[in-house]
C-alpha cells in the first residue's frame, strides 16, 4: 500500500520563522496537506509572534524555545502526542527550534521538513543580524542576542542539532548569496547557508539536503508545491538511514 495515501491521520505541525507568524506558513501548508492527503495541519507559533504577542517572553535560547514549541504542541493535542504520526514542517527559526525540539521527545516523529535553518550565527547571518538589530524591538533584541548570540565575539554553530535526528528528515535551502551572485541576480533574502554547513551535515543518518541554485530564504514559502512533493516520496521511502545531498536549477 501507497504509505502517504494512508495518511488518514497524519498531523502536520507548522512553526514559522522570526519575525513572521502562523499565516506565513499557509502556502507550504497547503501544498504538504495536498501531498498527504487526509493529513491535518496545526499551527504553533513562537513566543512574542503573531497571536502570541504581549506574551512574557522571559527567555529566547535554543533550549527554551524548543521546550516552549514542545509545550504548545501538547498543549494544542490535548496532551496526548501520538508522536509516530506526527510530521513537523518549520521554516528558518522554526526549523532549528523543531531539531532541537526532537531532543526532547519522548519517541520520534514521523518525519520533518526543514526550510533553510540557521546552521552557524555567521558568515551568512549578518543582513539577519542587521534587520533584527534595527528592528530594535524587545522580541527582535532577544532573538539577537539571547538565541543567535551576535553580541558575543565567537562563532555559534548548530550543526549538532541535525546530526542524529531520529526520523526521515528533509533539509532545503537556497545557494544565492552574497558572496556568489551578481547584485542583479542576487535574491531579496539572500541563504543563509554555506557550503561548509552541509559539508559538515556530511554523515547525519536520516537526512536529505536539497541546494537550489540562485534561490535565497525563505523556499518553503517560494516553491511550497515542489517540497510538499518531495516530502511525500520520503514519507513513502522512509527506510533509508543514510545522508544523501542533491541539488538543482530551477
Amino acid at each position: 500500500m501507497d504509505h502517504a495515501s494512508s495518511s488518514s491521520n497524519y498531523v502536520v505541525i507548522f512553526l514559522h520563522g522570526a519575525r513572521l507568524h502562523k499565516g506565513s506558513m499557509q502556502p507550504i501548508a497547503q501544498e504538504v496537506i495536498k501531498a498527504l492527503p487526509g493529513a491535518e495541519a496545526m499551527f504553533i507559533e513562537l513566543p512574542g509572534h503573531g497571536d502570541r504577542i504581549g506574551e512574557p517572553t522571559s527567555s529566547f535560547t535554543l533550549h527554551s524555545l524548543a521546550a516552549d514549541a514542545l509545550a504548545s504542541l501538547e498543549a494544542k493535542m490535548g496532551g496526548v502526542v501520538p508522536w509516530s504520526r506526527i510530521g513537523l514542517v518549520g521554516e528558518s527559526t522554526g526549523a532549528l527550534v523543531f531539531a532541537r525540539m526532537m531532543d526532547l521527545l519522548p519517541e520520534p516523529p514521523a518525519f520533518a521538513l526543514f526550510g533553510e535553518p540557521p546552521l552557524s550565527n555567521r558568515p551568512y547571518m549578518k543582513h539577519v543580524e542587521q534587520d533584527l538589530l534595527a528592528a530594535g524591538d524587545p522580541v527582535s533584541l532577544q532573538l539577537a542576542h539571547a538565541l543567535f548570540r551576535f553580541n558575543e565575539p565567537q562563532t555559534t554553530t548548530w550543526h549538532q542539532h541535525f546530526l542524529q535526528l531520529p526520523c526521515p528528515c528533509l533539509l532545503v535551502y537556497g545557494e544565492g548569496r552574497d558572496d556568489n551572485t551578481s547584485p542583479a541576480e542576487r535574491p531579496a533574502v539572500p541563504s543563509i547557508i554555506g557550503p561548509a554547513d552541509i559539508e559538515a551535515l556530511s554523515h547525519a543518518p536520516s537526512l536529505v539536503t536539497v541546494g537550489v541554485a540562485g534561490r535565497g530564504h525563505r523556499l518553503l514559502q517560494g516553491m511550497p508545491r515542489y517540497w510538499a512533493s518531495m516530502l511525500r516520496g520520503m514519507v513513502v521511502a522512509s527506510g533509508h538511514t543514510s545522508f544523501q545531498h542533491t541539488r538543482f536549477t530551477p
